[in-house]
């Protein structure tokens, strides 16, 4: 028999493109930090430096990445409240303003090390889109950011949460259990959703089973071809429940669209399912490109001229063949180097990578209103919160003398006396990135010796992994052995043998690396060719 016909999702907001178009030349901002703890590490006396730099490498604005786990806490409890972090935002708020750049922000960012949250990652989800009250409170959130951010929106350019933030319904609902896949086809409003725009012979063709009616159907199991039901009610679900309530709180709201396709398994493989690119929407979107798109994926090189086709074949998608170009392309990773993905993604030339930036240019100003780079500055996955103790002693459990400062730039440091120790506890795959795939774990520490020469004994647990010895104050490094964290939960410590000053701890396994600037600030190879699309590769 024929397949059933198969219901199209309702249509967006249908108006055309404004006349006035800005291009953003944009960064995310994470200083000498990376996006997981940035607002627990940023030091105050820093900013001003790193945004002249922005500025005078030729980019207009900066994107701030703020979490709602951290900006908000207690959500174990009755009501979240409002976590210690307004403050910081307004004040980045006032440096950017007296920078005279203008800024973006991504919104509801899922990570943070911060325990107080008192919610993971998969739980928030799952309440986001079974729990009206939940959605509520991010409704919430975003009002509480909109009016921190009311006396500097002129300078606001761009509000966004991204899909990868909601990312639940792809990566956890559909391969749970049949009966939690029941109870969150109920709890999520698909079985209403299947009900009002489908039929019940349809979703058994697709299921490949007979159900009494929709009320037993449940979510999808990943490899089933009727996970195509499930993306298309993702799409409505994200621009009803998400995207046009979070605009009575944050008006200038919108989404990092996926442009990623979505395989369904059909009996001869995949097939690759675009999803909801809001196309249709007046509001200001954000989109990201990699050379893995468009690609085959099977480790290839690409050449400059391979992947500026594939760059344009995602820009016309993302706007519409141009018709719609009100969206940012505000991950522009023309370089990834994620261990999850190295080995089998396309990559560019890295010989031909100046002659692909180049060639972007024209594509980014016909196609889209600007871009910006994710890491601006390459950074380390550091697992440790709260490392620089802007936050004073919070997230650190210390023994003996360990009182905290003020240092010679006024950003909070640690003075340990002799035999005094600090230490933190964590679950090493919820904080690194790499562990399956580096060889080595590095710690890092800014260190002003009162007296020398000074030993830091490194402790994981009961055992000693290494010793830091220095008599000159500066930043110290040292390797230590990948498998001290790799047996479950740790406490990780740190003891002095001297009296000495503190500051800046990183434990990290892995750096992301796009080339601009080195994780410790250092110019990199494509910085002279970044300044050149901003200033002379992309005209006014």
């Amino acid at each position: 028999a024929p397949a059933p016909s198969i219901a199209a999702p309702d249509p967006g907001v249908t108006e055309t493109e404004p006349e006035a178009r800005e291009f953003l030349k944009a960064v995310h901002y994470i200083s000498d930090s990376w996006p997981i703890s940035f607002w627990e590490d940023f030091e105050n006396s820093k900013v001003a430096g790193d945004l002249q730099q922005i500025s005078a490498d030729g980019f207009d604005t900066v994107i701030l990445v703020i979490p709602w786990r951290g900006f908000d806490i207690g959500f174990n409890t009755d009501t979240p409240t409002a976590g210690k972090l307004d403050d910081r935002l307004v004040f980045l708020l006032e440096e950017i303003e007296s920078a005279g750049l203008d800024f973006a922000l991504r919104v509801s960012f899922p990570h943070s090390f911060d325990d107080e949250a008192g919610i993971g990652i998969w739980p928030l989800c799952r309440s986001v889109f079974t729990e009206p009250e939940t959605r509520q409170e991010w409704v919430k959130y975003l009002g509480r950011i909109s009016k921190i951010v009311d006396p500097y929106r002129s300078a606001l350019k761009l509000v966004f949460f991204s899909w990868e933030d909601f990312f639940c319904p792809y990566s956890v609902m559909p391969k749970l259990q049949r009966d939690d896949r029941l109870e969150l086809a109920k709890l999520t409003g698909f079985q209403d959703w299947l009900t009002s725009t489908q039929t019940l012979d349809l979703v058994e063709f697709l299921y490949s089973e007979q159900f009494d009616s929709m009320l037993s159907v449940p979510v999808p199991h990943r490899n089933s071809p009727a996970f195509w039901l499930f993306i298309r009610f993702n799409d409505k679900f994200e621009y009803e429940q998400l995207v046009l309530p979070g605009r009575e709180s944050f008006p200038e709201l919108s989404m990092e669209v996926r442009v990623d396709k979505e395989g369904v398994m059909l009996s001869e493989g995949y097939s690759w399912v675009d999803l909801d690119l809001m196309t249709d929407d007046v509001v200001m979107r954000g989109s990201y490109w990699g050379p893995y798109q468009g690609a085959q994926n099977i480790g290839e090189v690409l050449d400059a001229a391979e992947a500026l086709f594939n760059l344009e074949n995602m820009l016309k998608r993302v706007s519409n063949d141009g018709m719609n170009r009100r969206h940012v392309l505000e991950q522009f990773n023309f370089i990834d180097n994620t261990p999850e993905f190295a080995g089998h993604h396309a990559y560019i030339d890295p010989s031909q990578l100046d002659q692909f930036l180049e060639g972007s240019a024209p594509l980014l100003q016909e196609y889209s209103s600007g871009y910006g780079l994710w890491a601006y500055r390459d950074y380390a996955d550091s697992a440790l919160y709260n490392g620089s103790f802007e936050l004073q002693k919070r997230g650190w459990e210390s023994e003996g003398e360990v009182n905290v400062i003020r240092n010679a730039d006024g950003d909070f440091a640690i003075k340990m006396q002799a035999g005094s120790r600090i230490s933190q506890s964590f679950l090493p795959p919820d904080r690194f990135v790499a562990l399956g795939s580096s060889t080595q774990l590095h710690f890092c520490a800014r260190i002003e010796p009162v007296s020398d020469p000074v030993n830091l004994a490194l402790q994981f647990d009961d055992e000693v992994a290494g010793t830091l010895q220095m008599s000159q104050e500066g930043r110290h490094c040292t390797e230590l052995d990948i498998n001290y964290a790799l047996s479950g939960h740790i406490t990780f410590s740190v003891t002095s043998d001297s009296e000495i000053e503190v500051d800046d701890l990183q434990l990290y396994a892995f750096v992301q690396r796009l080339h601009v600037y080195d994780e410790t600030g250092k110019p990199g190879p494509l910085l002279e060719s970044i300044k050149k699309l901003n200033t002379e590769w992309i005209t006014d």
